[in-house]
């Protein structure tokens, strides 16, 4: 996230950016509660999908947009929908 740089030096974050922070810890919570370890749910974050245009669903996730489908995708895998 490149609005973190210079930011250890403050000591606090702005809230946006925290608040970013802790969206993408429980998105990748979801994704380890999904695929049941790291390494598969790391490789699922990052590699490009069509279902997310060729991106991954991390880059998808960058816009309020993309991580609302991101998450309604891992709540579909989770619990057996339609992707």
């Amino acid at each position: 996230m490149p609005e973190l740089r210079g930011l250890e030096a403050k000591g606090v974050l702005p809230e946006d950016v925290a608040i970013r922070l802790l969206e993408f810890a429980a998105l990748v919570a979801l994704a380890l509660d999904v695929y049941g370890n790291r390494e598969a749910a790391i490789g699922w974050l990052t590699s490009a999908h069509p279902l997310f245009r060729g991106m991954s669903p991390l880059q998808a996730a960058e816009s309020e947009r993309g991580l609302d489908y991101v998450r309604t995708t891992l709540g579909s895998l989770k619990y057996g929908g339609a992707v």
